[in-house]
């Protein structure tokens, strides 16, 4: 049986303990750069530190490596309940109709068009060094960004967010609180103050899909293919960042108008009468 009051606890360590990943994974790789330095000739200045981090191999390595970490925080916290772990991270299809998939792609890009519109991300250190680094990389490190950099986060960072989560705080708190909560936390996660307010509404909408369907595969389905289309435009496709006026404005219009249709079909969306969500016993 469920417990009445489900750990909440576990939530807060695993969040704090993926920001600890982040910051470690980024102290670590700046070992090598250390090891780079001419100490003889003086410190480094800020400049050598920002080009090293800007590095493809770098900012490719601190990807893998902070989503790896992230992964065996989660398993970590899996395996201490006894919950069979599909049924704890509601790591099903859901309620929908595979048919419903497109829809729910376009409605997550456009969340990004939304952002695009009251945003200026070229602002972000994040993208900046994305940017940059992309630009630099050779082919076998662009396709490397353009794989890795859809498939592990759109896994894991949903196995974790919208799975772990979000899942046990729908136990406990009412669904509008926790769906806002993840999604918050999600964008929280991300770090960088723009690249954070940025993150809000894909995050939410995400948590919003979870929350409809009972499962969060749509949903990992959505974000990696979400970041592997922005991974491919800015690696291969450069003239795309500067796309402007009608053609731009059609393709933002009509992806926002695809959120807005899908989140209308989700409000009226049926509620299992029986949640697919099995009690959580720990």
């Amino acid at each position: 049986m469920e417990p009445k009051h489900p750990r909440i606890w576990t939530l807060f360590l695993l969040f704090f303990a993926g920001l600890g990943v982040q910051l470690a994974v980024g102290v670590l790789l700046l070992i090598p750069a250390l090891l780079e330095v001419d100490w003889s000739s003086g410190a480094p200045d800020v400049e050598f530190f920002e080009a090293y981090l800007e590095r493809p191999t770098v900012l490719l390595g601190s990807l893998v490596s902070t989503q790896v970490g992230l992964m065996l925080l989660l398993g970590l916290a899996v395996s201490a309940s006894a919950t069979p772990w599909r049924e704890r991270l509601a790591l099903r299809w859901g309620s929908a109709s595979p048919a419903w998939l497109p829809l729910w792609v376009l409605a997550t890009l456009g969340t990004g068009s939304l952002v695009s519109l009251l945003l200026d991300l070229e602002q972000s250190s994040y993208a900046q060094d994305l940017v940059s680094a992309l630009d630099a990389a050779t082919l076998p490190v662009a396709v490397g960004f353009v794989l890795l950099g859809s498939v592990l986060p759109g896994l894991v960072e949903e196995l974790m967010f919208r799975g772990y989560i979000q899942h046990r705080l729908q136990r406990r708190f009412p669904a509008w609180f926790s769906v806002g909560l993840t999604g918050v936390a999600f964008a929280v996660y991300h770090l960088e103050p723009l690249y954070i307010l940025a993150t809000i509404p894909i995050g939410v909408w995400l948590s919003f899909l979870a929350w409809k369907l009972d499962g969060i595969v749509p949903g990992i389905i959505c974000h990696a293919f979400n970041n592997f289309l922005v991974f491919v435009l800015m690696a291969f496709f450069p003239s795309v960042r500067t796309l402007s006026g009608p053609v731009a404005w059609a393709i933002d219009g009509t992806l926002i108008a695809c959120l807005v249709v899908a989140v209308g079909v989700l409000v009226r969306w049926p509620m299992q009468t029986k949640p697919l969500s099995v009690q959580l016993t720990g």
